[in-house]
């Protein structure tokens, strides 16, 4: 990772406004301009960095016809037709998704809306999940569309679509695999050779996760990755997952007493591993919120975190380099 970091303070929301849940954000894989997404009780408020620098404040909902604003945390993903996707629940507990086309530098981008649970599930028969909490999303190699979260009960819900469908449909993967309840929030990871993989805590902190590979067909399977890999119980305070350009799984927590720690399985290696990151890297000191894993296109791994003192930090790895290593971005930018 080269370069300088920055901060930039974007315009906010009037003080009418409420915000209704956290900030998410994408990369435009067309421009590679950042975008992020607010939901408020407004509607989506869009920020957009434009070629110059600058950034633009766009309200989705008002744009795209019929579009309802989103009550709590939403998702984005984007499809293998490069069209983005946001996802939430509507005051109601509907399950809304706007999408737009992505779009150079400088154009307007334009938005769709479309309420999943009255115009596709409830046709159907289907009932919506009873979402509590964060939802997540992913893509898988053969463009099928994925939004899942956890219900009240701790099990894990999901609404999907894969090409050649007419509708999305639902699926209840906790009944499927035999799961036990589920609590705090869900992370999920793809992998190079079509595998899916959705994690959790379940009630005594250990990482419970369901997956699947091409070669089980209709099956799904579920693995206590806590057990397997001899480490510690985590707290419910948010997990992140990534896979590394090698196919390297990471499960990045929080444990009981505050440290931050990865799980983590590499093609070749004999089971999961975890590394107390906090506890071997030197000058480090722990987030204090969930933790976000960004692998790099050059290969560096990064796990950021916010601390106590409201400071961005940062935990790094490079391949060829001497272990992982510790910075505070914030002071970094003084």
């Amino acid at each position: 990772m080269g370069g300088e970091w920055s901060v930039r303070f974007l315009e906010e929301p009037s003080d009418s406004v409420t915000t209704w849940g956290d900030a998410v954000s994408w990369i435009d894989p067309i421009s590679h301009t950042p975008s992020i997404v607010l939901p408020t009780s407004d509607g989506l408020l869009n920020w957009t960095r434009q070629g110059d620098g600058s950034w633009t404040l766009a309200n989705i909902t008002a744009v795209a016809a019929g579009g309802e604003a989103f009550l709590g945390n939403c998702t984005v993903f984007i499809s293998r037709d490069k069209l983005v996707h946001v996802a939430g629940l509507t005051i109601d507990g509907r399950l809304g998704l706007y999408v737009g086309a992505l779009m150079p530098i400088g154009q307007s981008q334009s938005w769709t809306y479309r309420d999943l649970s009255t115009e596709d599930l409830d046709p159907q028969g289907l009932a919506t999940p009873r979402f509590h909490g964060n939802l997540i999303s992913y893509v898988t190699k053969w463009n099928g569309l994925n939004i899942a979260g956890l219900t009240g009960s701790g099990q894990i819900g999901a609404v999907w679509w894969a090409p050649g469908l007419p509708q999305w449909r639902t699926a209840n993967l906790t009944a499927i695999t035999g799961a036990p309840p589920l609590t705090g929030h869900l992370t999920a990871f793809l992998t190079p050779w079509g595998g899916i993989n959705i994690g959790g805590l379940d009630d005594a902190g250990r990482i419970q996760v369901v997956w699947w590979v091409p070669s089980f067909g209709g099956d799904w399977r579920r693995s206590d990755l806590t057990t397997a890999g001899k480490g510690p119980p985590l707290v419910p305070v948010g997990l992140s997952s990534f896979v590394t350009r090698w196919g390297a799984m990471n499960i990045a927590g929080l444990d009981r007493a505050g440290d931050l720690v990865v799980y983590w399985w590499a093609p070749g290696t004999d089971g999961w591993a975890v590394a107390p990151l906090a506890r071997v890297v030197d000058g480090s000191r722990s987030p204090e919120s969930a933790p976000v894993g960004v692998p790099d296109p050059g290969g560096t791994i990064n796990i950021f975190g916010r601390g106590g003192d409201g400071h961005v930090l940062r935990f790094f790895w490079r391949p060829g380099h001497d272990g992982w290593k510790f910075e505070d971005v914030s002071e970094l930018i003084g």
